[in-house]
């Protein structure tokens, strides 16, 4: 990311799908950069990133000398791998469907995805190349951000042998799933079949549907 270093402290206006963030260029890891908005830190995920800009400055943009990270020692370069083990138990948004947050915490985290406990939707699976990046409120905000976990679930052993998103979904044949739920449009039904890379589902109407894993962005298995 030495692209991004000459544009450390600078106003600048990122371009992502579905989203525009504009915000102070705080830092800049391995492969993510941080925004600074006064009001909250985002950690954009570079292979998402498809335009920066340099901003013009005016008073009613002015941002404010930022607090510390709350998840990285911005004296040192890091991934977003690390930043994701550092984000543990922190409540935070998840960034997937364009412009739309999920509220919750970061569980677990695995080879492709993380287990993700959304304060709406329940717990979700999320493989890693689709999220864009994750939002933390500032100290300085006036809001009042949730909680941290005071103490994160332990890792149960039949989990730690589901290292890859593929080995998940096929471990949730036969069972009901909500595929992609936050999303405008999503699909709810019993996973019927692993195909390589496509997922057979029957919907509640009887009719069967073909998702390719490609395209699966969270899902939510009914026990």
């Amino acid at each position: 990311m030495k692209s991004y270093e000459h544009l450390k402290d600078k106003l600048v206006e990122i371009k992502l799908a579905g989203n525009t963030i504009k915000g102070k260029l705080y830092d800049v890891g391995t492969d993510f950069i941080v925004i600074y908005t006064n009001m909250e830190f985002f950690y954009l995920l570079d292979e998402h990133i498809q335009e920066v800009r340099i901003c013009q400055w005016n008073e009613e943009e002015q941002i404010n000398t930022p607090p510390q990270s709350p998840f990285f020692d911005n004296t040192k370069v890091i991934s977003t791998k690390e930043i994701f083990m550092n984000a543990r138990g922190k409540m935070l948004q998840v960034m997937v469907f364009g412009g739309i947050g999920i509220h919750g915490y970061i569980l677990h985290i695995f080879d492709d995805y993380i287990h993700f406990q959304s304060i709406v939707l329940g717990d979700l699976y999320i493989p890693t190349k689709h999220i864009k990046g994750l939002v933390i409120a500032s100290s300085s905000s006036p809001s009042t951000p949730l909680p941290e976990m005071k103490k994160l679930p332990k890792l149960k052993s039949a989990e730690a042998e589901h290292v890859k998103f593929i080995d998940r979904l096929s471990k949730s044949t036969g069972k009901v799933a909500i595929f992609n739920q936050g999303a405008p449009v999503f699909n709810v039904g019993k996973i019927v079949q692993m195909d390589e890379n496509v997922v057979h589902i029957t919907n509640l109407n009887g009719t069967t549907v073909y998702i390719s894993t490609d395209h699966i962005k969270t899902i939510h298995v009914l026990d």
